[in-house]
């Protein structure tokens, strides 16, 4: 008895000290990934994962039902189709064509009402809410310098005089060519993004990063870009994120129901670059709004001239515009959200189509796409041309 109380209390010690260990190194942040993994026994980053974060709401207003296709569910998904998505454990796949709801499927958690963390979906989402801000003149336009928000911030490299913080513009962040020092990495703990992930001092991280190479020159994909612009946006207008988008996007836009953003601890910032929760129908309408020119039931919610800049290739990267990923299948130019694990809205503007495929699991890489998503674009292409 003496020896398991011996070696209890040993263990109890070394959780101790671990725990005492993050916080001296200062990486406490870590703590929520570990409990939830060990101790729940579910990595933290899944789609279901608000349950570990506190959340702000983004409030839906006058509901506006999606218009249903005379032959609604009547297609049959391919084989091919079928297969990718079980194979991607997808839980939900919907189809628009000319504005109406033609097919919807559901798996799993999936449903009309479910709502599930989109991840870098949410990129897009803040893309918008910088276009809502022009319409707002809250900002001047993409040229803009963030240190006419943000003059505190102080990116200048020491070790390279030639960087200067005031180069950095609205732009650069919308194409992730900000140029920061910023490590993409997710299967590292101690990366950067992990720790702006878990960790309960967004601002504060993003306030202390420098750059690294002259912003407009280099195509680097960096979540604190998205950050930093949602900073932006809140100090333009006042406003927090979330509130912002329920005003400019979600109300406008008919939502079914409230949006839910991550923020990182109770009353904090919203974590900007992902975890935007809903659901397949009222993530359509992101689609849907820019296959309208930024239109909705008349209101131009989003100005055309941004909406078609959005979708254009920027100059630093063929495959990126404003947040939207770009390419062209078979003759069939498209531009999409995406998010990890397969969280993707697509726009087909030549087939006035846009689908969105929810679910745990995406594939490999393809060049700049997934495999994954380029069956799902194929096989819609193909399944609305018979």
């Amino acid at each position: 008895m003496k020896i398991v109380k011996k070696i209890f209390f040993t263990f109890l010690s070394i959780i101790f000290l671990s725990i005492v260990g993050l916080y001296a190194t200062g990486n406490s942040y870590l703590l929520r990934g570990i409990c939830s993994t060990y101790l729940i026994g579910e990595n933290s980053a899944t789609i279901t994962d608000k349950k570990y974060f506190n959340t702000r709401t983004v409030e839906a207003g006058e509901y506006i039902p999606w218009d249903i296709t005379d032959a609604y569910k009547e297609k049959t998904l391919s084989p091919e189709l079928r297969s990718m998505l079980e194979k991607q454990e997808s839980i939900a796949f919907l189809v628009l064509q000319s504005g109406k709801v033609d097919y919807e499927e559901y798996w799993g958690i999936g449903s009309e009402d479910s709502r599930t963390n989109s991840f870098s979906m949410a990129k897009t989402i803040v893309g918008m809410l910088a276009g809502a801000a022009m319409v707002d003149n809250k900002i001047d336009n993409v040229f803009q310098p963030v240190t006419d928000f943000l003059p505190e911030w102080n990116g200048a490299n020491p070790t390279n005089g030639n960087l200067n913080s005031s180069s950095l513009q609205i732009r650069h962040l919308l194409t992730m060519s900000a140029g920061l020092e910023w490590d993409e990495r997710y299967s590292s703990p101690f990366s950067i993004t992990t720790e702006a992930y878990y960790g309960d001092q967004l601002q504060d991280l993003i306030m202390g990063l420098d750059l690294a190479v002259e912003p407009g020159t280099e195509h680097n994909y960096q979540s604190c870009a998205t950050q930093l612009l949602a900073m932006v946006i809140e100090k333009a207008t006042g406003k927090s994120l979330s509130e912002y988008a329920s005003e400019k996007l979600w109300k406008p836009l008919g939502a079914k129901f409230d949006a839910e953003w991550h923020l990182d601890k109770e009353g904090g910032d919203e974590i900007a670059f992902c975890c935007f929760n809903s659901n397949a129908r009222d993530f359509a309408r992101f689609g849907q709004l820019y296959l309208n020119k930024g239109k909705w039931n008349g209101k131009q919610v989003i100005p055309e001239p941004y909406v078609d800049i959005s979708i254009e290739a920027s100059p630093t990267a063929s495959w990126y515009g404003y947040g939207w990923w770009l390419v062209n299948h078979n003759g069939h130019d498209a531009y999409y959200m995406r998010g990890i694990f397969g969280q993707y809205v697509c726009v087909i503007p030549d087939m006035d189509i846009v689908f969105v495929r929810l679910g745990h699991k995406y594939g490999e890489k393809n060049g700049h796409h997934r495999v994954d998503f380029l069956t799902y674009l194929e096989e819609v292409i193909d399944m609305y041309q018979k």
